[in-house]
């Protein structure tokens, strides 16, 4: 009996077998038959769909043109002509459709024929943070039939919007346009002399291809007065100031700080070699440097002389930067001319009825404008972002919160051990955001000279929350108060 029982049981095992088999089986058959059928209908409607953009496509390419009688001229499909008035679907620049009604009587033509349906403009892309757009293109190339002048405005801070770059640019298509003189609008406070060192070598090349000179608008003082001196020509507008060129470093509480006398020595001896370049007096502008350096001026046969020391008409003093007034840079001989517009100034040029050469000079200096206030709005953005990520790494500090552990072992407690391992996961998390925001902002500070002040200091930033993310990360394993400590 026992055998039978065993048998008993292994037959109706058998039996059960066969009956999930089969109906395994069915569920299987009707899956693929689901599953084929899908696919004829996907294929059924990809034929459909097929089609129905190649009507549209036909469509489009086949339309009429209208002409009214005040010269207006709609592209699209003619819809319906009645004995008043036609109907009119046009197609517009932005890609959209309008219809339009007119009437018979202001109808000058309907014209059959193939034109392709305007696409719908695409929206430029913004920059991201620390992109800045595109260079404006540099406009056709025109031919004067009269005198013309290029015009260059270096305005601002060296370094900001006044900056090498720029400069080579505008000067290289001003040589190409030809330009009978290229004009340095100048008016600014100075600036850096990393930014300094990259422009004077540009006018030393263009000097002798074109007539470079500098207009003088209000204020041409430390950087950009020696921007000036290496022109052959220095003109002035009434009322305007050059000089006061002393080189100084800014300390990290963005205070000024005299420079050692070894820098000071090598700089004034650059500005020398910058005056002599431009073919002026290296005098003058060493006393726009050395507040040491007395100067007066003579007259000996009938010729006026600049020289070093006392004497009835002094230039400057002891204790005193040279900075001359348009006035006194006229009498001194480093003003060519005082010109209050450009109509003046191209006349003392010796160019009557000059016309400016439009040219990527001043759009490149527009465009410095726009790429210098993206540059702030994204330094803010992402000194404001990482601020906010260090917050959240300190809120998240797992040695700022208590735990609990076993009085016998000084274990943390597993749900201790948790809330440690997802804060620590968390302030490390963190911390990499900040990090990656100091990164962006070294790169900026790299890229653009007036930030290099803060390159060091965000450097030194950058390493230490470096090592602070990978101690929160060792630690994260802790399991005892002890270990803590340790």
């Amino acid at each position: 009996m026992a055998d039978l029982v065993d048998f008993s049981e292994y037959a109706a095992l058998t039996a059960i077998m066969y009956v999930g088999y089969t109906i395994a089986g069915y569920v299987m058959r009707q899956v693929h038959l689901g599953v084929r059928r899908r696919i004829e209908m996907t294929i059924t409607s990809r034929a459909v769909w097929v089609a129905s953009v190649t009507l549209v496509l036909c469509a489009a390419v086949t339309a009429d043109t209208l002409v009214t009688t005040d010269g207006k001229t709609y592209e699209g499909k003619l819809v319906m002509r009645t004995d008043s008035e036609v109907v009119f679907l046009a197609y517009l620049d932005s890609g959209k459709k309008m219809t339009v009604k007119i009437p018979v009587g202001k109808i000058a033509s309907i014209k059959k024929g193939e034109v392709n349906k305007p696409a719908a403009k695409s929206a430029s892309k913004e920059p991201g943070l620390g992109e800045v757009s595109p260079e404006p293109k540099a406009p056709e190339i025109v031919t004067y039939d009269k005198p013309t002048y290029y015009r260059i405005p270096l305005h601002g801070v060296v370094g900001e919007t006044f900056v090498g770059s720029v400069l080579e640019k505008s000067l290289k298509d001003a040589l190409d346009r030809k330009a009978d003189a290229v004009v340095l609008e100048i008016n600014s406070p100075g600036g850096m002399l990393l930014e300094l060192q990259k422009i004077i070598p540009v006018i030393r090349d263009y000097n002798d291809k074109l007539r470079v000179v500098a207009w003088v608008r209000h204020n041409a003082l430390s950087a950009a007065a020696v921007t000036a001196l290496a022109c052959r020509e220095i003109y002035m507008e009434p009322g305007s100031r050059i000089g006061g060129a002393t080189a100084f470093k800014m300390t990290i509480l963005g205070m000024p700080k005299a420079i050692e006398e070894k820098m000071q020595a090598a700089w004034r001896a650059e500005a020398r070699a910058v005056a002599e370049t431009g073919g002026h007096n290296t005098l003058l502008t060493e006393a726009m440097i050395d507040n040491a350096l007395e100067l007066h001026l003579v007259v000996e046969n009938g010729m006026k002389i600049i020289k070093e020391g006392t004497g009835e008409h002094m230039i400057t003093r002891k204790g005193r930067l040279l900075v001359m007034t348009t006035g006194e840079a006229l009498e001194y001989g480093l003003s060519s001319g005082t010109a209050g517009n450009m109509k003046e100034l191209t006349e003392l040029l010796g160019l009557k009825d000059a016309v400016e050469c439009k040219g990527l000079g001043t759009l490149l200096a527009e465009h410095r404008k726009e790429v210098l206030k993206k540059i702030a709005a994204d330094w803010k953005k992402l000194d404001e972002e990482f601020e906010s990520n260090m917050k959240k790494a300190w809120d998240n500090n797992p040695v700022r919160f208590t735990y609990t552990y076993w009085k016998h072992n000084r274990k943390f407690t597993p749900a201790s051990r948790r809330k440690w391992r997802e804060r620590s996961a968390a302030c490390s998390r963190f911390l990499l955001k900040a990090e990656k925001a100091l990164e962006t902002m070294v790169g900026l500070a790299k890229e653009h000279v007036f930030l290099m002040a803060s390159a060091e200091m965000l450097e030194h930033r950058k390493k230490s929350i470096g090592e602070l993310r990978e101690k929160i990360r060792k630690d994260s394993w802790k399991a005892s108060p002890d270990d803590i400590a340790g």
